[in-house]
């Protein structure tokens, strides 16, 4: 669907570029932040009638990720449930690029109202569900896994580079949901849910360059079209470095405090 969304085809019909895909990023963060709220207000209510705890509540969310992973390798022929359906690209010739921008854009931040590709969809709610049991929370998941998944797909369907998945997966999850938890934490004050929301974002910068070594520089997933890859790895590295330094003395101060 994002390949109809492109600058040449904005232009033929009539549609400005920059409006339509500015309207699609607003309606899939709509999207997640509406799911994802009812996910997480649902969360709090189970949480706050069940006294479910935060060990509790990780395990289960460390076993939905695990049955993602098993859905996504499909072991044993195990496929990954979905409805199929996609949004309608008539919309396109029949209403306005701000109107089906932000339609189509709805629609796929729902995450499960058309086809769902992988199993980190049905994590990520696991997550907004599971997370904390704290109001807000499964709003600023939701939201913050929207915007990664934008990101990464723009920029797939700006450069082609839509093998990357193999790795920029873990970008989306445990990324986002870290991304989620390190700003609503930052913004509530709550120094605990931030700094376990940003040492997920520093593990999922591991995994995501890990991933881009083996797949790219090992294995040669995109041939040559990543220029000045390896630069760019040794500069994440040591950027991701002094991240994991920053954050380990913020945690150690917390302690001695």
């Amino acid at each position: 669907m994002l390949s109809s969304i492109h600058p040449l085809g904005e232009r033929a019909r009539n549609m400005r570029w920059g409006l339509t895909a500015g309207a699609y990023v607003v309606g899939s963060i709509a999207g997640g932040l509406v799911f994802g709220g009812l996910l997480g207000a649902a969360g709090w209510v189970v949480h706050g009638v069940s006294g479910t705890g935060p060990v509790v509540a990780g395990l289960l969310l460390a076993t939905a990720g695990l049955a993602g992973a098993v859905l996504d390798l499909g072991v044993g022929g195990l496929a990954i449930p979905t409805i199929h359906r996609q949004v309608n690209e008539d919309w396109l010739h029949r209403y306005r690029g701000w109107v089906y921008g932000t339609g189509f854009g709805f629609q796929l931040g729902l995450g499960v109202v058309t086809i769902v590709t992988t199993a980190t969809i049905y994590v990520t709610f696991a997550a907004a569900f599971l997370v904390g049991g704290r109001p807000g929370t499964g709003f600023a998941v939701a939201g913050a896994v929207t915007v990664v998944t934008g990101v990464i797909l723009a920029v797939q369907n700006a450069t082609g580079l839509w093998a990357t998945w193999a790795y920029a997966w873990a970008l989306v999850a445990p990324g986002g949901v870290g991304l989620g938890l390190l700003v609503y934490g930052t913004l509530t004050r709550q120094r605990d849910l931030a700094l376990g929301g940003g040492w997920s974002v520093l593990v999922a910068l591991a995994i995501f360059l890990v991933g881009a070594f083996l797949f790219e520089s090992v294995l040669g997933l995109s041939g040559n079209r990543i220029q000045g890859l390896d630069t760019l790895l040794a500069g994440a590295l040591v950027l991701l470095g002094i991240l994991v330094i920053g954050f380990g003395l913020l945690g150690g101060r917390r302690r001695v405090g």
